[in-house]
């Protein structure tokens, strides 16, 4: 994905848990690299990123929620010159 607004949204509009999964991917050069959004209490959104980069982005992760939502790093990711990030993104070792 290059020059778009923004990159991967994930949403949870219902209260169940929504998952998604992002590898081997280029994110660059948009306002947003990964996001989640939830709408209502009781929803959850989890988000891993497995061997991808985010570069040149204004935010590499946002996490926006009234329920739960939580963007997991392998850690063998890539994150450069981005801007401040909102929310926490969470470091999980490989299995």
């Amino acid at each position: 994905m290059l020059a778009n607004a923004s990159g991967v949204g994930v949403f949870g509009d219902v209260a169940e848990t929504t998952t998604a999964g992002i590898s081997d991917s280029i994110i660059s050069c948009g306002a947003v690299g990964v996001y989640t959004q939830t709408s209502i209490a009781g929803a959850a959104v989890r988000v891993s990123v497995i061997r991808s980069t985010i570069e040149h982005t204004t935010s590499a992760a946002v996490v926006s929620n009234m329920g739960s939502g939580v963007i997991l790093s392998l850690g063998n990711n890539h994150f450069t010159d981005n801007g401040s990030s909102e929310g926490v993104l969470t470091p999980t070792p490989p299995k």
